[in-house]
Formats: structure tokens, C-alpha cells, sequence
């Protein structure tokens, strides 16, 4: 189901570096951004437009079960789409999908993507 944001708040998505290399973008999703919240998967969302914070490089650390991701502090300006490297995060720019803002519930619907939390989108990048 569709709703407002009330009050901006920081989300955050994972991308891809001009290297292709994975990346953490931090997004805020200004006051009265429409967003979707999924409804099978709580922490991925759609939403209508976001403004680019930062952009941080992810590192990747393999423990004896699985790769842990952890941002680093260096930063880059410019991020990739995953799904469509033609799609660019810029930093202190306000971005909006390219297809018409989808109301439906479905996940892999038309919006900006993003993750309720950093550690949501951490853990994202390990299908990237």
C-alpha cells in the first residue's frame, strides 16, 4: 500500500561503483515522497524520489559461514544501478525512477529501491 513520508528520513541501497564494485548508497527520502512498503519482504521498498547523500565503498570480509560486508570510509560521487547501469546516483542530486511510480505492492515494481536499514543493504550486496 502506497503512504507519505511524514518526516525525511535516511534509507539506504546498495549499487554499484564506475568500477563495478559493490557500493552503499545513503539516500533521505524527503517530506511527501510516496513510498510502497512490500509486503512480503518489510525491509525493501519502492519509493516515488530520493536525494543522494553519500555514496560509501563496501568492504567484504569472509568469516567461516558466509562474506559480512562493512562500509569503509572513503566515498565516491557517482553510483550504478545494479539492474540498469544507465541509471546514475549522483551525490546532492534527487533522483526519481524512470518509468512511472508503480502503487502496487509488488517488489520488483517501478520506484527507487532502497532498505529500511544499512545492515538490510549490506547484506544485499552479496547477490551483486
Amino acid at each position: 500500500m502506497s503512504r507519505l513520508v511524514e518526516e525525511s528520513v535516511l534509507v539506504y541501497k546498495a549499487a554499484l561503483s564506475s568500477k563495478g564494485r559493490p557500493v552503499l548508497v545513503t539516500l533521505r527520502l524527503p517530506k511527501g515522497t510516496r513510498i510502497n512498503r512490500n509486503l512480503t519482504n518489510k525491509n525493501k521498498n519502492r519509493a516515488d524520489k530520493a536525494v543522494v547523500v553519500k555514496i560509501n565503498r563496501v568492504n567484504c570480509y569472509h568469516s567461516k559461514w558466509k562474506p559480512i560486508y562493512t562500509t569503509r570510509k572513503d566515498s565516491v560521487n557517482v553510483a550504478y544501478s545494479i539492474y540498469s547501469s544507465e541509471f546514475e546516483y549522483k551525490v546532492g542530486l534527487t533522483i526519481k525512477p524512470i518509468a512511472l511510480f508503480s502503487k502496487t505492492t509488488e517488489e520488483c515494481a517501478s520506484g527507487i529501491h532502497f532498505f529500511s536499514t544499512k545492515k538490510a543493504a549490506l547484506n544485499y550486496c552479496r547477490y551483486i
